[in-house]
C-alpha cells in the first residue's frame, strides 16, 4: 500500500472516490440531483443571481450575489423567494446555505435561516455560517 499527496487535483483519483462515495450512499439515500440557476437582469445586463442543487431532499443555495448598485432594494429578498418557491415546487424539506461572517449572516436571519453552525477562524479573523430554513413540515 502506498499513500501519495499532490498539491493539485488528480482527475483520475477524484472520478473513482467521487463515484465509489456516490454509489455507497446510494444504498442509504436517493440523491435525486437537481442543479439550478436563478439571474436577476435589468437591461439585459445581469445584476444577480442564485446557483445551487437539490439532493438528498433539500434545496442548497451555494452561491448569491446581487451588484453593489442593487443591493438594499429588496432585490436580494426577492431572488431567496424565488430560491424558497424552486425548493417548494421541488419538494424539498428546506433551503440550506453557507456564509461568512463579512458577507451576509444578518440578511438570512432576517429572512427567517437559522444558524445551524459556524466555524470560527475561516478564513483568518472571519467566521463561516450554515443556515437552514424548513418549508415542509
Amino acid at each position: 500500500m502506498k499513500i501519495s499527496t499532490l498539491n493539485a487535483k488528480d482527475n483520475e483519483v477524484c472520478e473513482v472516490v467521487w463515484n465509489g462515495l456516490l454509489a455507497y450512499n446510494q444504498k442509504y439515500a436517493q440523491r435525486n440531483h437537481k442543479d439550478f440557476t436563478i439571474s436577476v437582469k435589468d437591461k439585459g445586463k445581469i445584476v444577480g443571481g442564485a446557483i445551487g442543487e437539490s439532493k438528498f431532499g433539500w434545496t442548497i443555495l451555494q452561491y448569491l450575489w446581487i451588484h453593489e448598485d442593487y443591493r438594499g432594494h429588496n432585490v436580494g429578498s426577492k431572488l431567496m423567494k424565488e430560491v424558497e418557491q424552486l425548493a417548494k415546487r421541488r419538494r424539498s424539506i428546506g433551503v440550506w446555505l453557507d456564509t461568512f461572517s463579512f458577507q451576509a449572516p444578518q440578511f438570512y436571519r432576517k429572512l427567517g435561516y437559522k444558524k445551524i453552525g459556524y466555524l470560527q477562524d475561516h478564513p483568518d479573523g472571519h467566521a463561516k455560517y450554515w443556515f437552514a430554513k424548513r418549508i415542509r413540515g
